[in-house]
């Protein structure tokens, strides 16, 4: 991919919060360094990747940057400082860049329980699937009862891919949670018993909304509660 200036804005806009968040545990680490070594693994990896369209023209561009700034994040601090770079400190980064107030203000605009949103989203998905790319998505989206509940299906992830071609399959689990992050901020829960980071042949998706019939009847059926986080 070509580094573009929204690119160099997906670094800044990420980067301060990951390093605020590593700071509070270990305010003794050298952060000029660890901010510079991961600058330029981000933007290796960001020239090394075949593209997959512009984030205009794929709305899954910015989960592939961004985590791409985290694994550079991640890989810089692991290089200096070993094992004090936990996975759970990793995923804690990766938690307070998914929260921060301008991403959950975004999500809760959206109105995922209606027509418009999922006819839309399926013809997104019908397009960003022709990319060619071995980094993109392959998505499905299944309509249920609009107004209640939505299924989407990946059948390929680009950041999976680029994760575990770093080596990294054991952090992956721990972007993948930040995914309830986002949908309970756009008014949905998500319950998955199935992603490609745990080596299944996908990543299921089932959305519904907050006491709508669709999660009644759901948890009826479930009385363990919502699927375990991966």
């Amino acid at each position: 991919m070509k580094y573009t200036l929204a690119d160099r804005f997906m670094w800044l806009f990420l980067k301060g919060v990951c390093l605020k968040t590593l700071k509070a545990e270990h305010p003794e680490w050298d952060y000029k360094y660890i901010a510079k070594t991961a600058k330029q693994t981000y933007r290796s990896m960001v020239e090394q990747t075949p593209s997959i369209g512009s984030y205009r023209e794929n709305s899954l561009k910015k989960n592939l940057t961004g985590g791409m700034v985290w694994i550079a994040v991640f890989e810089a601090a692991l290089e200096k400082y070993g094992d004090s770079m936990t996975t759970e400190l990793y995923e804690k980064m990766c938690r307070a860049t998914i929260a921060m107030p301008m991403m959950l203000k975004a999500a809760k605009r959206m109105k995922p329980f209606t027509a418009k949103f999922q006819q839309k989203a399926i013809e997104k998905a019908r397009f960003e699937n022709q990319i060619d790319s071995p980094y993109n998505w392959h998505t499905k989206i299944v309509q249920g009862k609009v107004d209640e509940e939505f299924t989407v299906i990946y059948t390929k992830c680009g950041l999976c891919r680029l994760a575990k071609e770093r080596g990294h399959s054991d952090i992956l689990p721990a972007m993948c949670r930040t995914d309830y992050i986002m949908f309970e901020a756009m008014g949905a829960i998500l319950h998955r018993d199935k992603t490609l980071s745990n080596g299944d042949d996908c990543c299921y998706y089932y959305c519904t909304k907050r006491g709508s019939e669709a999660e009644k009847t759901w948890l009826s059926q479930h009385p363990e509660g919502t699927f375990k986080p991966v």
